[in-house]
């Protein structure tokens, strides 16, 4: 066989046995939310002040942080253009460098190498099928303040055009797994919940959005949910801050069987307390893995 022949055979063989050989890292739970804010000083009063959660010293410019768990924080930035609320969900890894490899020996558009933050951790993004931005963070420290309703992100969800296209990517390459879903109706699905493959930390596609949704739907779609024990001590720790119930803000029992609170901050985006622990069945379909736990 001609040199010129073999030459291309082992190039493909060698790439192929190095895609095999990755492994990937752990992906363990959620690191942070991004959100973009028209008015970052509107933010940080309502983070502040009405959910309760100390702000702590963010690393990049001209953005604060607002920590939720000793690992976990809602990262807010001020909004350059009409592109306000999430923007980038965060993701906790034990090798970011690992991770990267792994998903380069998959096709994957990655960047060209891992970034150092300035607080030592490790991070990159990526982008997926329909413009979401994700992050995997390798953390370097723990911070020493957690929020006084809630220390925990239990899960994040956003608006999803076609799930097909996104579970090559999440469950496939990613390892991310069912856990439940369900809708509106008991014959539709309108979110599906896939667990990070680590953890019990979970994603929520947001499905049948119509493209014209306003702002204010937009916020309800794209948002996070902060775990809580008791559905009543929240609502009573919320008033104290001055918060009262409302037409789109009240406790109420989710499809899922959990009891849920939801609470909007400047920019709408919606942020849901809710129980760790379903209280009735849920409707649609059964859950599939475990419960997060406080």
């Amino acid at each position: 066989m001609n040199i010129r022949h073999i030459v291309p055979v082992l190039v493909l063989f060698a790439l192929s046995a190095f895609a095999q050989d990755a492994k990937r890292p752990p992906i363990t739970g959620i690191e942070y939310v991004r959100i973009y804010a028209k008015d970052p000083a509107a933010s940080r009063t309502f983070y502040t002040k009405e959910l309760m959660l100390p702000e702590t010293r963010c690393p990049g410019k001209n953005c604060a942080r607002y920590q939720v768990g000793k690992n976990q924080y809602v990262e807010v930035v001020k909004a350059t253009d009409d592109h306000d609320g999430i923007q980038v969900i965060g993701f906790r890894t034990s090798d970011a460098n690992g991770l990267l490899r792994y998903l380069v020996a998959h096709d994957q558009k990655v960047p060209d190498k891992v970034q150092k933050m300035k607080d030592g951790s490790l991070e990159f993004q990526i982008t997926d099928q329909e413009g979401h931005r994700i992050a995997f963070v390798q953390p370097k420290t723990n911070a020493d303040q957690q929020g006084a309703i809630s220390h925990r992100i239990i899960h994040t969800g956003f608006i999803v055009r076609n799930p097909i296209n996104m579970n090559p990517l999440y469950k496939d390459l990613l390892g991310f797994r069912p856990y439940w879903h369900g809708g509106m109706q008991p014959d539709r699905t309108d979110w599906v919940s896939l667990q990070v493959p680590d953890g019990t930390d979970w994603i929520e596609y947001m499905l049948n959005v119509p493209g014209s949704a306003n702002h204010r739907l937009v916020g309800v779609m794209n948002h996070f949910a902060l775990g809580v024990e008791n559905m009543d001590t929240t609502e009573a720790a919320l008033m104290k801050t001055g918060w009262k119930p409302n037409n789109d803000e009240h406790k109420q029992l989710g499809k899922d069987g959990k009891m849920q609170l939801n609470v909007f901050d400047p920019d709408d985006v919606r942020i849901e307390f809710m129980n760790f622990q379903p209280s009735e069945k849920p409707c649609c379909s059964d859950f599939t893995a475990q419960h997060p736990a406080p």
